[in-house]
């Protein structure tokens, strides 16, 4: 084989090349930082239009799930109490407050003022700071009317007019054992526990409340026997009933019929229908793991997404306790986790936000979540050996968080996953900016970050703290690299009135892509240029091939360096013909080689 530098200048494609000398240049074929890419939004508006780029995120809106930064108002996940549902600012979240009351519930309403939990405690009502029994057995729901309350226990129905002296009503002592209410059509609906049959009265006392469905002659029978109906809801001007394995319309044709809208009876399950209730327009309920939005027409999936993107995954179901306030529409979930956590969720319409997790240690569950519209709270009771009701203070004039927030604990948000577009890149990055509100000494939010293997382990390194606003820029100490880099924002407060408030956070950064190199020279071709006799026709017909070749080709350059390349251009310049064939023409070819 030949030798570069005695019996050649340079081998390509197991070939040797005579090149001429001065001709030969080797350089850099990779952008030094080319741009990366992040989806629409902000970023431009903060650029310095610098050497760096900044990735700047500005809104939260968007919500949990989003583990790779796709969406420029989405996020990964958050723990404690932390409120990422108002365009432009991230909070500490409204903190839950203790009743002291160890009573089991599972529901809630306001009558008269005055707001009632119930459940196997009975009915208890508030009194501002504490709850007092006003009826002592079980039951199975409440209802108001607005003239009157009324308890559903496993015995006949009871009513009371001033919410404390409860009485017999229903026509007879069949009036009982009802599981669930609705207002519709100028009729109360009730069904009846573990039956298919739905009772109607007119009277605002129910005294015309008929029980037992066997004897009932205006009863209406949901769907065919087997299945019993649990749940009640008026929806775009009809009566809807719900059963483990079905969705049935109520409507008033030549009397009271009911219809099959929707089927799962190929899924029949516990969950199904655990919950329902109308928000903006559209009757929501759980299936399964799962919750749909149907419009009377079009049924949606709007679960929340996944919280996580290592194995094993993490996602929220066991969905209960759907309640509607404004723009918001509340639920409980549980993650699929041994040790669970079980928290209060609040959906916008486009994205998923945990407002408060009551549960993280995998014991109980959240029976209840009730909204007080006499007080402006939201009631969330936790099944325990000894229960816990508790409350949430929410603002009675708009959506945002009420001032009452923790001083103690850990509040974290914890942000997409940050490649810029391009996960095999190595980028390196020189510091965070974070622009602020109402940040001091006392209320601050310590900036965290992992890079590559430490997101999946949840390793975090502390970058600093912002304890002054509007901005605050935290500098690594050496400029950090990596080729997926996440933050957690810790946010802290010694005020219950008061906390932190981050606008945006901007990363400055560069992508570091591989060196590449590519070379050019010309080859003299000729019939006496060649050591091993190839013909200059033979030289060029050597060159095409390595051109030719859809795998890359071995190259040992002029200073004796293997490499692998692509030819990536060959251009001949004929200079003159010799004697002899056709094809004997002197030539120059100028080669262009790409390493790879």
């Amino acid at each position: 084989m030949a030798t570069v530098g005695i019996d050649c200048d340079v081998i390509l494609n197991a070939k040797p090349y005579r090149i001429d000398l001065s001709t030969y240049s080797r350089r850099d074929i990779v952008d030094f930082s080319p741009r990366g890419a992040s989806p629409a939004g902000v970023s431009i508006s903060y650029s310095e239009l610098g050497l760096y780029q900044t990735l700047t995120q500005a809104d939260f809106r968007h919500g949990i799930g989003h583990h790779s930064f796709t969406d420029a108002s989405g996020y990964l996940k958050t723990s404690g109490n932390i409120d990422t549902r108002h365009g432009g600012i991230v909070t500490l979240a409204s903190q839950a407050n203790n009743a002291s009351d160890s009573y089991a519930k599972h529901g809630g309403l306001v009558f008269s003022g005055d707001f009632y939990m119930f459940g196997a405690g009975g009915i208890q009502k508030w009194g501002g700071s504490s709850f007092s029994r006003v009826y002592s057995t079980a039951v199975n729901t409440a209802f108001t009317t607005g003239s009157y309350i009324f308890a559903a226990p496993e015995g006949r129905l009871q009513k009371a007019p001033d919410g404390s002296t409860f009485t017999d009503t229903g026509v007879d002592s069949d009036a009982t054992d009802f599981a669930h209410f609705a207002i519709w059509g100028g009729y109360v609906w009730a069904s009846e526990e573990d039956e298919n049959f739905i009772h109607y009265a007119s009277q605002d006392t129910l005294v015309d409340l008929e029980g037992n469905g066997a004897a009932d002659t205006n009863v209406v029978t949901v769907g065919p026997n087997g299945q019993a109906v649990v749940g009640l809801a008026s929806f775009s001007n009809a009566l809807y009933a719900a059963r483990p394995d079905g969705l049935w319309v109520i409507s008033d044709q030549n009397g009271f019929n009911d219809r099959q809208v929707l089927s799962f009876a190929d899924e029949v399950h516990g969950n199904n229908f655990r919950t329902m209730t109308v928000w903006q327009g559209a009757l929501y309920f759980t299936i399964r793991h799962k919750i749909y939005r149907w419009t009377g027409s079009s049924l949606q999936d709007v679960t929340p997404p996944r919280i996580n993107d290592a194995f094993p995954y993490v996602k929220y179901g066991n969905f209960k306790n759907l309640v509607a306030r404004g723009t918001h529409l509340y639920c409980t979930g549980r993650t699929n986790e041994s040790t669970y956590t079980e928290s209060v969720l609040a959906y916008d319409g486009v994205g998923w936000h945990a407002v408060a997790h009551p549960i993280t240690d995998g014991t109980g569950e959240l029976s209840a979540l009730v909204l007080d519209v006499d007080n402006d709270y939201l009631w969330f009771t936790i099944d325990l050996a000894t229960d816990e009701t508790h409350y949430i203070k929410l603002q009675s004039l708009s959506d945002l968080p009420f001032a009452d927030f923790l001083t103690t604990g850990n509040h974290y948000l914890y942000t997409s996953v940050h490649d810029m577009g391009f996960k095999k890149i190595d980028k390196s990055a020189t510091e965070v900016m974070v622009e602020s509100t109402n940040c001091t000494a006392d209320r601050t939010i310590v900036v965290k970050y992992a890079v590559d293997g430490n997101i999946d382990s949840g390793t975090y390194t502390t970058l600093g703290t912002v304890n002054e606003s509007p901005t605050e820029t935290l500098t690594f100490s050496t400029p950090v690299q990596f080729k997926r880099i996440q933050f957690r924002f810790d946010f802290d407060t010694d005020n219950a009135a008061q906390t932190p408030v981050m606008r945006s956070y901007s990363l400055k950064y560069m992508m570091r892509p591989a060196t590449s190199y590519g070379y050019s020279f010309d080859i003299e071709v000729t019939d006496n240029a060649s050591e091993d006799g190839r013909t200059a026709a033979q030289l060029v017909s050597d060159l095409e091939t390595a051109r030719a070749s859809s795998a890359p080709v071995a190259f040992i350059n002029m200073m004796g360096e293997s490499k692998t390349v692509y030819v990536s251009a060959l251009m001949e310049v004929a200079k003159q013909r010799a004697d002899g064939a056709l094809d004997d023409i002197e030539h120059r070819v100028r080669a262009s080689l790409v390493e790879v």
